[in-house]
């Protein structure tokens, strides 16, 4: 039989191949700077306070890039006499032209925490219901297993034979105990997660007359625009800034 030329390939070379192949390129790092509004330096970024429109006032300041979002703090006063309906997922970012007057695309909708927070905790529901059910098998074999050691008493068994049970049923136990160890860790950064969008993000709410809140606003990032248009909406009201994006993949290197 003709022998396949894989098996001629050295398996060291192959699995760095594999390896190359799996690393991650990190993403840049976003900088974003206001180039027409006015702002004031806030905690080490810019701070733009938008003239107030029909009784509501916007703060807006950058904070950070992330691999996949754009973070931005929203503030929102409401010094109306009506109360008004705030809806982060009504709010959009816009790559635009180096005049700033043409939009290059359809404006990108910023994430909406309350679906996030819903897709959080359905995945923290399907890992309950995993880590259950594993533990009810795990109670299942530990059951068989007695009821196995209780039907061989009085029987001789041979020596290898039940060596190897016994280190089939500790592997199986760790392998379980592994699992179970995996299965909270990654209940806890779903907590966590779920800490961070129910507290941190920007939420939908109804604002009365004389309240404000603040929270994070998270864009999809837009790497290949030099130009961002950032649209804070509140009700009817727009609130519009221009950024200039900068990409840093080290420290004093322009990628763009």
């Amino acid at each position: 039989m003709k022998r396949s030329k894989f098996f001629d390939i050295p398996l060291l070379p192959m699995a760095l191949i594999l390896l190359l192949q799996a690393c991650a390129v990190p993403q840049p790092v976003s900088r974003l700077t206001p180039v027409e509004e006015e702002y004031e330096w806030l905690n080490g970024t810019e701070n733009i306070l938008f003239p107030e429109q029909e009784g509501i006032q916007v703060e807006l300041q950058y904070i950070r890039s992330t691999p996949t979002q754009l973070l931005f703090q929203v503030g929102v006063r409401n010094l109306s006499g009506e109360s008004t309906l705030l809806e982060p997922s009504q709010c959009t970012l816009t790559a635009m032209s180096q005049d700033y007057t043409t939009e290059l695309g359809q404006p990108a909708r910023a994430l909406d925490p309350e679906s996030e927070l819903l897709r959080l905790d359905l995945r923290a529901s399907r890992e309950q219901a995993e880590q259950s059910n594993e533990a009810a098998m795990e109670l299942l074999s530990q059951g068989l297993n007695l009821a196995s050691d209780v039907a061989s008493i009085g029987q001789e068994k041979d020596p290898v034979e039940q060596q190897n049970e016994e280190q089939e049923r500790q592997q199986r136990r760790e392998d379980y105990e592994i699992s179970q160890a995996e299965s909270e860790i990654r209940l806890q950064s779903l907590d966590d997660q779920r800490y961070y969008w129910a507290n941190r993000a920007l939420r939908k709410t109804t604002l009365k007359p004389g309240y404000e809140t603040r929270g994070t606003v998270f864009f999809p990032r837009q790497n290949d625009a030099d130009y961002l248009k950032v649209t804070i909406r509140i009700g009817q009201t727009r609130f519009s800034a221009i950024y200039r994006q900068r990409l840093f993949k080290k420290v004093g290197l322009l990628t763009k």
